[in-house]
């Protein structure tokens, strides 16, 4: 509306405008106009290049298209900026899953015109996979292990003082365990959105006892008397 004490104005063309304002006393009719000059500046939109879509804790660059004279000033929620935010390029890692945001701030230096832009980041958890299986076995023996995961993930088994039998990128494992005293089992949980955490078991290796069979010195003289 353009009849209260403020006015809300949105500038069409590059160059200069002129704004007035008409003031007339309700009761002596009396009136007076002043106006003011404007001028009207171009600004190049900022553009937040980068992943929208994060692991929770990785360091995560975003760039805007660098323009001669603006300068820049970068903020995020739910995240740390890790050196400078007054260049082009940022460098953010990303504290708390669920959802950020990461916002630019740009001004002609020459002019002092400014503009900003926004984006919110989706945030992912990593996995927390879970070995499961005994952590005692014999040496030389077979042993069956699991991981609890999060649906649609890849896996990766890695065996210390033993070898896998079969499933070394599924959720269930078999190994034969060698004749060292300990073992270590590690796993590696890559999820749908390529977040990626690892656990690990150690497991402790016996060796088996052996009891010799035959015949003793006793035996062989009640075979021969029999004889």
């Amino acid at each position: 509306m353009d009849n209260k004490p403020t006015v809300l104005v949105q500038w069409l063309a590059v160059g200069s405008g002129t704004i007035s304002l008409l003031e007339k006393s309700a009761y002596y009719g009396c009136k007076d106009s002043s106006f003011q000059s404007i001028t009207i500046g171009n600004t190049v939109p900022p553009n937040i290049s980068g992943n929208y879509d994060v692991c929770i804790n990785n360091m995560e660059i975003y760039t805007t298209i660098p323009v001669e004279g603006y300068t820049y000033k970068w903020s995020v929620q739910n995240g740390t900026i890790l050196g400078i935010d007054n260049s082009d390029t940022v460098r953010v890692q990303w504290v708390k899953s669920g959802s950020g945001v990461i916002s630019l701030y740009v001004i002609n230096s020459s002019t002092g015109f400014a503009d900003s832009a926004k984006q919110t980041i989706t945030v992912y958890s990593l996995p927390t996979p879970k070995i499961i299986g005994l952590t005692t076995a014999d040496q030389g023996s077979s042993a069956h292990y699991s991981v609890q995961g999060n649906l649609g993930s890849k896996f990766k088994w890695l065996v210390s003082g033993g070898s896998i039998l079969n499933g070394g990128n599924l959720p269930d494992l078999n190994v034969q365990w060698g004749n060292s005293s300990a073992g270590q089992l590690n796993v590696s949980e890559t999820t749908k959105e390529n977040c990626v955490d690892s656990s690990s078991l150690n497991i402790s290796l016996s060796p088996v006892d052996v009891q010799e069979s035959g015949y003793g010195a006793s035996d062989c003289l009640t075979f021969s008397r029999i004889r």
